[in-house]
């Protein structure tokens, strides 16, 4: 547009052009993306979840859950998404006879640890504190399949239950089938999005599944 002619469209139109500018970026950077990943045979995050959910339902004998962590508060209680996470998982625990519940999250949020946090949340919904494995060495979704891998060998798991969000669950379960894992997943639904937010979300985890297999080459199944 002219620039010396935008005194002519209403302020409103001007003050949405660069939001308008960046939602274009992001549909057409998804799309592409999307185009490329079909091109090379790629599941869409949408079927796996569902296929994940689906098998999870029927509460298989999965003889572990794993809990994958995220962000803490201030006070080092799990936020919103890790309430949702940590309520999945004891559910799961109860309704499959889970063994073990590996909770994996070293990230610290101030003084709170993930793991730590998560298991006090589900140790309060029933699930027995020795069952509880907490992972404090992961610092992402990769790492956190990577230690949860060594864990589940040391305990002598052969299916695992992995339990995320539900936009998550995608790239976590493609990460530990990497290191080998048995999973399924259990998927923690969260708040419906509209439509940009959703692609650009999942446009993020396609890439951040990337980036951590690029970052994290040579690693093999054993720490």
């Amino acid at each position: 547009m002219d620039r010396r002619r935008a005194s002519d469209v209403p302020c409103s139109i001007v003050r949405f052009l660069p939001s308008l500018s960046r939602i274009g970026v992001r549909l057409g950077l998804g799309l592409g993306i999307e185009y490329a990943s079909r091109r090379a045979g790629a599941t869409r995050p949408r079927e796996i979840s569902f296929v994940s959910q689906a098998v999870a339902s029927r509460s298989d004998a999965t003889e572990a859950v794993v809990l994958l962590g995220c962000r803490i508060d201030e006070s080092g209680v799990p936020g919103a998404a890790g309430m949702r996470r940590a309520r999945a998982a004891a559910a799961h625990f109860h309704a499959s006879g889970a063994r073990w519940m590996v909770i994996c999250g070293g990230r610290r949020w101030g003084r709170h640890a993930e793991a730590i946090a998560l298991a006090r949340v589900v140790e309060g919904l029933g699930v027995p504190q020795e069952r509880i494995v907490t992972e404090l060495c992961s610092m992402s979704t990769f790492e956190n399949a990577r230690y949860a891998a060594t864990w589940l060998e040391r305990l002598e798991v052969g299916r695992a239950a992995v339990v995320t969000c539900d936009w998550h669950l995608p790239r976590a379960l493609d990460s530990f089938r990497h290191f080998g894992v048995n999973a399924v997943g259990v998927a923690a639904p969260s708040p419906r999005r509209n439509v940009v937010a959703a692609s650009w979300r999942s446009v993020r985890e396609r890439l951040s599944f990337n980036l951590d297999r690029a970052a994290t080459v040579g690693w093999e199944r054993s720490p």
